[in-house]
């Protein structure tokens, strides 16, 4: 935006709410601008909303059926298959998601495998000779409304900006059900290292919390105008508990009795025990180092209070400092200063749930 055009903003806003306020002039007005220029700010990839786009695109797609001037019966049908879609990707899909599964589209590696490249591709062991009825009918659907598109008008550039809109809208859901197929395979990732977490090892999640504004218990309106906001990273450590051992008393039982037992204790799931680390910065930037120091100093704490820990695993959002090259290669040389070996490291996909980090920063925020 031109500066002129923020001070006449500015003059005409003076003009409407505060006739008769004393205004800077104009040079000066000039020179602020000037020291603070204005700058444009693009949405990340972390901001985009797949699912908003998604449940948007699903509207407008049955907009364009209702003025596509068809029969009402098979308008009708088009959008209730429109909707019946929407429904499915909602609630069902995710739920028929794994990472088995003889459908293409639900089987996570498989659907995710790159086409192009073999090293990011899963070869299955089995065919893929099952469809999901939701998906061929939702396929189905929009196959049809883009020959009833292309049938509709005989101006060749209506057409075309139809169908560029049309093709806007179907990409809007093919990237929601890829961002349900990440998430939920991400999750899969997540559930595998937490039931598999060695009695050495320790599984953390961080993240940066929202800005926090500290408040005294009494304070003027004044002091909170030009108030900044202090930087907080919530880690929160999870390890396993280590079961207790079966009992071996000299009491009597059966052979069967003793193996349904272990069986038992075999297929239940390990007890979990969390600790939470919340790091307050007065002033930084949330980059790789402040990452850095935060794992560093989240790693000998437990050494401390756990020497048993050799291991541990981290998972964070898609942030740009989580995954940055300084932040991973600095993570191997952690054991040397906090005698504990980061093992893994995991993302979650943008958007792909709320990590604990986010609830008890909520709570911890309550409470100060």
């Amino acid at each position: 935006m031109a500066p002129s055009r923020i001070i006449n903003q500015y003059t005409a806003f003076c003009e409407e709410y505060a006739p008769g306020f004393s205004r800077l002039q104009p040079r000066s007005l000039f020179k602020i601008l000037e020291i603070c220029k204005t700058s444009y700010r693009k949405s990340l990839q972390g901001l985009n909303y797949f699912a908003a786009d998604g449940d948007e695109a699903f509207d407008f797609l049955s907009k364009i059926v209702q003025d596509l001037n068809l029969n009402s019966n098979l308008a009708k049908r088009l959008r209730d298959n429109l909707k019946r879609g929407r429904q499915y990707m909602k609630s069902d899909f995710k739920t028929q998601i794994s990472k088995s599964n003889s459908v293409a589209d639900h089987r996570a590696m498989y659907a995710l495998s790159d086409t192009k490249n073999s090293n990011c591709r899963e070869i299955c062991d089995h065919l893929h000779d099952a469809y999901c009825i939701e998906f061929e009918m939702l396929s189905s659907t929009l196959n049809e409304i883009e020959k009833y598109i292309k049938e509709q008008s005989n101006d060749e550039e209506v057409t075309e900006r139809s169908l560029t809109i049309f093709y806007k809208y179907k990409e809007s859901i093919n990237n929601w059900k890829c961002h349900l197929l990440r998430s939920v395979n991400q999750d899969i990732a997540r559930e595998h290292c937490l039931n598999f977490l060695p009695d050495d090892g320790i599984f953390i999640y961080l993240g940066w919390a929202m800005k926090w504004l500290p408040a005294k218990y009494r304070e003027p309106q004044s002091y909170f105008f030009g108030k900044r906001g202090l930087s907080w990273q919530i880690a929160v450590a999870i390890k396993k508990i280590p079961r207790e051992a079966p009992n071996t008393s000299t009491e009597s039982y059966s052979d069967n009795e003793s193996s349904n037992d272990e069986e038992n204790l075999k297929d239940s799931k390990p007890s979990l025990s969390q600790k939470v680390f919340v790091h307050v910065f007065d002033s930084c930037s949330e980059d790789s180092s402040a990452i850095l120091c935060t794992i560093e100093n989240v790693l000998k704490e437990i050494h401390v209070s756990d020497p048993i820990i050799k291991a541990a695993f981290l998972r964070s959002d898609d942030a740009g400092c989580y995954h940055r090259a300084e932040t991973l290669l600095s993570l191997p040389f952690m054991a040397k200063k906090t005698g504990i070996t980061v093992q893994g490291v995991d993302f979650s996909d943008p958007q792909g749930g709320k990590s604990p980090s986010r609830s008890i920063s909520g709570c911890t925020e309550v409470k100060c």
